[in-house]
């Protein structure tokens, strides 16, 4: 059965949120906030980072974080290094895999494997690149998985 977006909206907005202050103020802060904007929006469910890893996990997924893009042009204006470091305690400090998509694309342009660099109004760089990362990701996925399928084997013949 078809349903138009307005029949079944779903917001795949994300919004991160990077504080001192608890969880709980810093909820209550955005939900008053958007309260403000607009009374007839429902309440965000909103969980830190860490909450979600758990759920995931409950549910049998395993996880890998990936932090922001490469964009040379773009670093210069946006410090993404915060939110980097802060993806990657995250992903340290809950055990979970980090698929370091920025080291990697910066790595590329370093190396000149991209120029990442070229004024363009060509989205074949992007194209290549973004290739390039699903591949890696998509061999990171099946290593693991294969990985998890020789520890189960182990564990039957044990």
């Amino acid at each position: 059965m078809y349903l138009s977006q307005a029949q079944s909206w779903r917001s795949r907005t994300r919004l991160l949120v990077r504080s001192e202050r608890p969880t709980s103020a810093v909820a209550d802060a955005i939900r008053s906030t958007l309260r403000e904007l607009d009374p007839n929006l429902p309440a965000p469910d909103i969980t830190t980072l860490e909450q979600t890893i758990g759920k995931l996990r409950e549910g049998g997924a395993d996880v890998i974080l990936m932090n922001p893009q490469f964009n040379p042009r773009a670093d210069a204006v946006i410090q993404t290094n915060p939110y980097t470091e802060a993806i990657r305690w995250v992903a340290t400090g809950n055990g979970v895999n980090l698929f370091d998509r920025q080291a990697i694309m910066r790595q590329w342009g370093e190396l000149g494997t991209f120029d990442l660099l070229a004024a363009t109004k060509s989205l074949d760089t992007a194209a290549n690149v973004h290739e390039c990362i699903g591949r890696l990701l998509a061999g990171l996925v099946v290593q693991g998985a294969a990985a998890e399928g020789e520890d189960q084997k182990e564990k039957t013949t044990k």
